[in-house]
């Protein structure tokens, strides 16, 4: 009997291989654990650096694009200023008799047709470019080119009597406001195409003129 004891007794202690072994199992799980927690941070850094990186990469795309559409507005800009700074009807050959100076206008006007018509204007604006722009297809229709005559008054208007020195040189009192056209027969102004409201005057309404005295052309 008090053998049968002793051996049970001696099952029941804990052998150091045992020990051994569980503590190493210990320090597999902590080292494991310990990797992962490793990975975790690492992964959490990761993370963060691609996060300020794509953020990074958004905000050059942002000021690009930003940059990019000024250099396409001001391009644009300075193209529409140099287009709207020139005449479009006689840089495009549509009309010859270009009145430089208006000091010459009576001097010219001695060797005019009997029938004819005066644009006067001014250059630098997106609404006279777009009259010119309509006028060209009136000019050719009508053949107009041999009896239109166009002065742009640009650099006068800084003067404070510029409406009444062109009244003065056109020998009337019918010019309230630019542009407008001066229809002429026979020495003799017979009418203007001229707006009261505050718009200018387009491509219609000079061909309105046209047909109320049924205009046949040259």
């Amino acid at each position: 009997m008090a053998e049968t004891k002793n051996k049970k007794t001696n099952t029941k202690k804990t052998t150091p291989q045992k020990v051994e072994k569980k503590e190493r199992k210990t320090e597999e799980v902590i080292k494991e654990e310990k990797i992962k927690t490793s990975e975790i941070k690492t992964n959490e850094v990761n993370d963060e650096k691609a996060s300020r990186k794509n953020i990074i990469i958004i905000g050059i795309i942002i000021l690009v694009l930003v940059l990019g559409g000024l250099y396409i507005y001001k391009v644009n800009k300075v193209k529409q200023e140099e287009l709207y700074s020139k005449s479009y009807l006689i840089d495009s050959g549509t009309l010859n008799l270009e009145i430089k100076n208006i000091d010459e206008v009576n001097q010219i006007l001695t060797e005019a047709p009997s029938e004819y018509f005066i644009l006067i204007t001014y250059t630098g604006n997106k609404a006279t470019y777009n009259l010119e722009t309509g006028l060209k297809e009136i000019v050719d229709k009508y053949k107009l080119s041999d009896s239109f005559y166009y002065l742009n008054i640009k650099d006068m208007m800084n003067e404070d009597n510029y409406l009444t020195r062109l009244n003065s040189t056109f020998n009337t009192d019918k010019i309230k406001t630019v542009p407008i056209i001066l229809y002429y027969k026979d020495g003799k102004l017979i009418d203007t195409v001229t707006r009261y409201d505050k718009n200018v005057i387009n491509a219609s309404d000079f061909q309105r003129t046209l047909d109320i005295y049924e205009y046949q052309g040259q």
